[in-house]
């Protein structure tokens, strides 16, 4: 069965389109790390498909299906419609969701008005002091950092020269020394877990957050985090961002737990790049994503992340 033919066979009724469903157009949107994006037009609706490649964590479309119900009364999140899991007929777990009108921040130039980063800071505050009986607590300690390496390193180490490998595991020690005697003290929330340019989109209401298979009900300094490693707020911004979240949320540790999650989160980055860049090239990987990754970006990466992850500090 075609995709066409697994999005006509979902009832009418679940969304919101006339009997029988009838798919007007699919355009292919692109790939990201572990998706296939399409956009489906069903009479005058357009919604997202959004098809899991990841072979090794199959159960990815569940989970964003589940995060983006329990968030859908913020109104800060695409709604969604329904959930397909993998069957003979379609052997691919897929979500189909609303489409948003409006542009993603942009990765290269991380620049931002006053008013974006305002109103990013309400939508993080309202959502993390959501509380959600049915989400259990995840606990990102610090020392979870050295477990999470360790099993990167295990899979990178049959890949990368001694010297590389030896490198690698001085910066997991000198990270590991620091954070040995750092008391595990942990606020709760829900979180979005990937705050990042391309999971920001620019309406003309406002901004939205997409991407939701990692929502967790966690520490709310993971998402301050994701704003200094991949929004790249600093200095004025970053003040700016705190202010008016405080606003909403009281949490004066907030700060420095988001740079210790930051410095853990930057290197663990450094070794993903690195173990994808030879799962790229020993096609270890999806067919369609060895298709259009070539291996040199996923090095690049690494390169990139590892300069960043020095100037962090905490």
């Amino acid at each position: 069965m075609k995709l066409k033919e697994a999005v006509q066979f979902i009832p009418a009724r679940i969304l919101g389109v006339s009997t029988p469903v009838r798919v007007k157009s699919i355009h292919n949107l692109g790939m990201g790390e572990c998706h296939l994006n399409y956009l489906v037009k069903i009479d005058n609706k357009k919604f997202i498909v959004r098809i899991n490649i990841n072979e090794n964590d199959p159960d990815k479309s569940r989970r964003e299906y589940l995060a983006l119900k329990a968030v859908d009364h913020l109104n800060i999140a695409p709604k969604v419609f329904y959930l397909h899991m993998a069957t003979k007929k379609f052997n691919e777990n897929f979500i189909v969701l609303e489409y948003i009108e409006g542009k993603t921040f942009r990765k290269k130039n991380r620049v931002y008005t006053k008013q974006e980063i305002m109103q990013l800071a309400r939508i993080l505050a309202k959502m993390h002091n959501c509380k959600d009986k049915e989400l259990k607590p995840k606990y990102y300690q610090y020392k979870d950092f050295i477990k999470d390496s360790d099993k990167y390193f295990s899979k990178i180490k049959k890949y990368v020269s001694k010297k590389e490998y030896y490198q690698l595991r001085l910066i997991q020690n000198e990270i590991i020394k620091k954070i040995k005697n750092i008391p595990e003290k942990h606020v709760f929330g829900i979180i979005h877990n990937d705050i990042c340019p391309q999971n920001i989109v620019k309406t003309k209401t406002g901004l939205k957050l997409i991407d939701w298979e990692s929502m967790a009900y966690s520490d709310t300094a993971r998402d301050i985090a994701f704003l200094i490693i991949d929004i790249r707020l600093k200095s004025k911004d970053l003040q700016l961002f705190l202010k008016e979240y405080s606003k909403k949320r009281n949490d004066s540790t907030v700060l420095n737990r988001a740079k210790i999650y930051a410095k853990c989160i930057t290197f663990i980055y450094v070794l993903w790049e690195i173990l994808r860049a030879h799962e790229v090239k020993h096609k270890k990987l999806h067919k369609e994503y060895l298709k259009r990754t070539p291996v040199e970006k996923h090095f690049n990466e690494a390169t990139q992340w590892l300069k960043f992850h020095k100037t962090l500090m905490f």
